[in-house]
């Protein structure tokens, strides 16, 4: 079962002005916080995670989620399924 909080932290809106990479998706952990024994704050991930020059990463190359890679149309719309693949991309995110 997702916790509420992350399923409103993937589903939420993009606020109007933002400078956000299209088809990401948000990155709610780089790793998996229930298994760190350190922790950093960052405040947004860099766009070269999503992509390179203006191209998404995809393959082996991709290692967080996008709209593309889960077949989401946006991230109001995902399924819990494809909210799923988020989380698990983020804490999965040190293992590829």
């Amino acid at each position: 079962m997702i916790p509420e909080y992350l399923i409103k932290m993937t589903r939420r809106i993009t606020p109007e002005g933002c400078d956000i990479v299209n088809n990401s998706t948000p990155v709610i952990s780089f790793g998996n916080p229930t298994e760190a024994r350190i922790a950093t704050l960052g405040i947004n991930p860099s766009n070269i995670e999503f992509m390179k020059d203006g191209v998404p990463l995809s393959g082996d190359k991709r290692r967080l989620a996008t709209l593309l890679s889960i077949g989401a149309e946006s991230t109001q719309t995902m399924s819990n399924v494809q909210i799923q693949e988020v989380i698990d991309d983020c804490y999965n995110y040190f293992n590829q």
